[in-house]
């Protein structure tokens, strides 16, 4: 795993208003929303860090710690895909998504704390 001691929340933040907004684009805020409250619940009981990462009203999120650790990249992450395929599972025809073309603006610090190799991973896992 590449360097993550410098995890910061506001490029988490990006990366979340990146996907969210990309289903906004394709959905709508409201449906967006219920797609991003039930990923969130479906990942929640087995990845008890997602409880720093609270999506509020207005679908903004708040990291509730100041200093994150891998625990809290690996729950954010998971959520995300789990989103993702949420999102591609509504969606006929949506097909291959590539999380690296959409967070591009930030993909060199993303990689730098292993952000892409955790959303492979996370992948193969079934919720």
């Amino acid at each position: 795993m590449q360097d993550n001691h410098n995890i910061s929340p506001e490029l988490l933040k990006k990366v979340y208003s990146l996907c969210f907004e990309y289903a906004v684009s394709l959905l709508g805020r409201k449906k967006s929303g219920e797609l991003l409250y039930s990923s969130y619940h479906t990942i929640l009981p087995y990845f008890q860090a997602l409880e720093k990462f609270v999506p509020d009203a207005r679908w903004e999120l708040d990291i509730r710690i100041e200093s994150l650790s891998e625990k809290e990249l690996l729950a954010f992450t998971v959520w995300i895909q789990q989103f993702i395929r949420e999102l591609k599972s509504f969606v006929v025809g949506l097909g291959n998504f590539n999380i690296t073309h959409l967070t591009g603006e930030v993909k060199e610090e993303l990689e730098q704390i292993g952000f892409y190799e955790y959303y492979r991973q996370a992948e193969e896992l079934r919720y």
